[in-house]
């Protein structure tokens, strides 16, 4: 196997400087795709690079890739590396519609129950008279002005179930700002595309609690996550893990603080002769 040199790396993840156009129009499920997938990879593909979290020695990778079912696949890998561990290892799966709208279709951690799914689009919400939305992304009129739009979800270990709906604020808007990288010992800042997402607890930034933070960036999919709070302590190390980016101050203003994050933005190549494929996870079909 061929060793990534930084610069491959930079490429393959995609001309990070060319200007997101923004009002151009509807997002096509091809263009989101690249801000969800780390350069076109293929959960069968063996992996050419990790996306490590910080600090410098790690904690956490994460892999974000295409599934042979068109749903994309993001990983929370501990150490042991590049196997599943139950109860520790995780991930959350996405979707992109028919109609250009990202969801979160399920998540997997340590917690319980293990798998949680995110749903709603099945079940009829009697507040709104139509059916929900279950765990809101982006829309495909994603552009730099910021848009919001009420989420209504619950969340089972039973993809099919119908329990009672929440309401829950989703914004998002896309831009470009500096993130801190790591590759081949170095430490260097790059220009990245992005698309924030921000899924508050309850249906508006006052009435809400709690609020989490998600960066996909083009070609290097999800490269970040942050957890923000009006009344939790700040986590483990969290100077070192969470180096600073693009928006950090914006819920600052409405009474949040930053309490956890991952910033998987750590490039390690992999070695010659490996065969990692995220197929070997052992996510659940």
């Amino acid at each position: 196997m061929i060793r990534l040199s930084w610069a491959l790396i930079g490429l393959a993840a995609g001309s990070a400087l060319m200007l997101l156009s923004g009002c151009a129009g509807a997002m096509s499920q091809s263009d989101a795709m690249a801000y969800l997938v780390q350069a076109g990879q293929l959960s069968s593909d063996v992996a050419l690079y990790r996306k490590h979290d910080w600090p410098a020695d790690g904690y956490q990778i994460s892999d974000s890739v295409l599934r042979a079912d068109g749903k994309v696949l993001q990983t929370f890998d501990f150490a042991p590396w590049g196997s599943a561990e139950f109860g520790s290892d995780g991930g959350q799966m996405l979707e992109i519609g028919a109609d250009g709208t990202v969801r979160v279709l399920e998540t997997r951690d340590g917690g319980k129950p293990y798998d949680q799914f995110f749903v709603g689009r099945k079940c009829w919400n009697w507040s709104t008279l139509s059916p929900g939305t279950g765990w809101l992304v982006w829309k495909a009129d994603v552009g730099p002005a910021p848009r919001a739009a009420i989420a209504t979800l619950g969340d089972s270990a039973d993809p099919n179930a119908c329990p009672p709906l929440n309401r829950a604020l989703t914004r998002y808007w896309s831009g470009i700002g500096m993130f801190p990288f790591r590759a081949g010992g170095a430490n260097v800042d790059r220009m990245v595309q992005v698309i924030a997402s921000e899924h508050y607890d309850h249906a508006s930034i006052t009435a809400s609690v709690n609020m989490e933070r998600m960066y996909f960036g083009r070609g290097w999919g999800l490269i970040a996550w942050e957890a923000w709070s009006k009344t939790r302590a700040d986590g483990y190390r969290i100077t070192e893990r969470c180096p600073p980016i693009p928006w950090r101050d914006t819920p600052a203003a409405d009474g949040y603080r930053l309490v956890d994050c991952r910033i998987w933005t750590n490039i390690v190549t992999q070695p010659e002769g490996s065969v990692w494929v995220v197929d070997q996870f052992g996510w659940p079909q």
